[in-house]
């Protein structure tokens, strides 16, 4: 866990800002005072090639959208965090998986980031194995919804999903860090659910 204890006036006051604007953009995604359409870089320029495009027919419906596996390794590993992000009726599915080619640092403290890899060993995976849940989106309301909740910090990358159960990996997406990998803002650190479900979760996801 990254050490607070540490942190600059300066980090520790953006990482309270970054803290109540997601609980303020949740509010809103929840109540519908912030429509998911509503960001200017959504969709044109901030859906990466790896996002599902949505594309509207003459009853401004969307078509061609092919429903698409997202891997989440931080909050949206909360079944009720995702409900209300992805605006959900029913408990979302949520599988063990995991991803290699990447690794994680923390960003203001508390938000994990994955970058990949710079290595090539075939034998380095396992080292760089980041655990998480898999959940498959089926609109593109949902998709974007995550797209919101993540911020324009991350982008769409793919990945390989590993299961827990054996077989086969499969496609997925995953949302990595998208501005200077060197960035002061980023620290050694991982991200740990249960901590975050009992410091954070509760003032800002009430059940």
């Amino acid at each position: 866990m990254t050490d607070f204890g540490r942190l600059s006036h300066q980090q520790w006051t953006e990482r309270q800002q970054g803290l109540e604007d997601k609980r303020r953009l949740v509010e809103g995604m929840r109540s519908g005072r912030i429509p998911v359409y509503a960001e200017p870089e959504l969709p044109s320029t901030r859906t990466t090639p790896n996002m599902p495009i949505p594309r509207d027919d003459n009853d401004g419906k969307q078509d061609d959208f092919e429903p698409c596996t997202f891997f989440f390794y931080g909050s949206l590993m909360d079944p009720q965090v995702l409900m209300a992000v992805a605006k959900l009726d029913n408990q979302p599915d949520l599988q063990d998986v995991w991803v290699e080619g990447f690794e994680m640092k923390m960003w203001g403290g508390m938000y994990p980031v994955l970058l990949p890899t710079k290595t090539t060993d075939n034998n380095s995976g396992a080292s760089h194995r980041i655990k998480g849940k898999a959940w498959r989106a089926t609109t593109m309301d949902q998709c974007l919804r995550l797209h919101r909740y993540e911020t324009s910090a991350y982008e769409a990358a793919d990945c390989r999903l590993y299961h827990s159960g054996g077989g086969e990996p499969t496609k997925g997406l995953v949302f990595v860090w998208a501005r200077d990998p060197a960035s002061d803002q980023l620290a050694e650190g991982a991200f740990d659910l249960e901590h975050w479900q009992k410091t954070y979760k509760p003032s800002r996801f009430p059940v």
